[in-house]
């Protein structure tokens, strides 16, 4: 239910349910997803949270006042990671995604989604020098995401009133998962940041691109990589320019992830379409709504789009054969199955 409100939300022509049992069941499915904030922002921007049941309401704003919390604690480690790599010269990408530029940038609003981590970017030249920027700040822990994923590796620390939190240093996009990818094309596409000479933010292109793939590496089992998708559609529109994002997934050998994903979106939110058209769609597809939802039935529709998933989103052998030896045969994709 929670993506039906999600779709009247978005999409103008739709209007908001009326009925209280269909809030009680979509609040649920939203507290499972983890998209509270990201609901409550959206309504209340469109003044539409006064035409929702009042326990909803206050179950949303409980839920964003943490995030916003949350958030601000976040921000300030982000700053102050970001003037030490500056201080020491080092030269840094800032990634968005899952951190608090995202929420502020592409909602503007610095509650409207849930920071998670920090991700960095710097040349792999530079590790020795950032492995003693985060030892200064208590991080520690160095561990490899995964056997295969050699690009980027994960740091602990215990943060006052966030708790465990999680700094990934990547030199790299995703590991040995896509063909033709050369990091100097973020570089050259990175954008500046007032004040900093050696820190840059991710382009608006690439933070898509990555959005899509994070989408797809956990096969959109939760509606929040939907609404990180969508919200950045609806804040760029027609400067995400699909035929070189395309083209450039061709060249990464990431085409058919990118074209499934963006498929699937666009088909259960077709309104997209309006905004920003997408040049190339998957027709048949077996992904359902229904089955990332908790206690799920497993239907034969879901079998099916397990072995599309698996077998078929892949534009080389290799990376098939990856996928399968990295990770066993498991239907169900974690919702924070993601890259950056």
């Amino acid at each position: 239910m929670s993506r039906e409100l999600v779709q009247a939300i978005y999409d103008p022509v739709l209007k908001l349910p009326e009925d209280t049992y269909f809030y009680k069941h979509a609040m649920s499915e939203i507290e499972y997803f983890g998209i509270a904030s990201q609901v409550y922002y959206l309504l209340q921007k469109l003044d539409l949270l006064k035409k929702t049941p009042y326990f909803f309401q206050n179950y949303l704003e409980d839920r964003y006042k943490k995030v916003l919390e949350k958030n601000s604690f976040i921000e300030k480690e982000t700053e102050e990671f970001l003037k030490a790599f500056e201080e020491a010269r080092i030269e840094t990408i800032s990634i968005p995604l899952n951190g608090t530029r995202f929420a502020k940038k592409y909602f503007r609003n610095p509650g409207a989604s849930p920071a998670s981590h920090i991700s960095l970017l710097i040349n792999k030249q530079d590790l020795n020098y950032a492995l003693e920027v985060l030892k200064a700040f208590g991080y520690s822990g160095a561990e490899k995401a995964d056997e295969d994923e050699q690009d980027y590796l994960y740091f602990y620390n215990e943060l006052p009133g966030i708790g465990p939190f999680i700094v990934q240093l990547h030199w790299g996009l995703v590991g040995e998962h896509a063909d033709g990818f050369k990091p100097e094309e973020l570089w050259e596409r990175a954008e500046s940041i007032e004040g900093f000479r050696y820190v840059k933010e991710l382009s608006d292109f690439d933070c898509f691109y990555l959005a899509c793939l994070n989408g797809w590496k956990s096969n959109l089992a939760s509606l929040k990589h939907f609404i990180d998708i969508i919200q950045m559609i609806h804040c760029l529109g027609e400067r995400i320019d699909y035929t070189h994002l395309l083209a450039m997934a061709r060249n990464h050998k990431t085409y058919k992830r990118i074209v499934r994903i963006l498929s699937i979106v666009y088909r259960e939110f077709p309104h997209l379409n309006l905004i920003n058209a997408l040049p190339r769609k998957r027709t048949l597809l077996f992904w359902d709504y229904q089955a990332i939802l908790p206690g799920n039935r497993k239907k034969w529709k879901q079998y099916l789009d397990y072995l599309d998933y698996q077998f078929f989103s892949h534009d080389k052998l290799k990376h098939l054969l990856r996928e399968v030896k990295s990770r066993p045969v498991h239907i169900e994709r974690a919702a924070s199955d993601h890259y950056f």
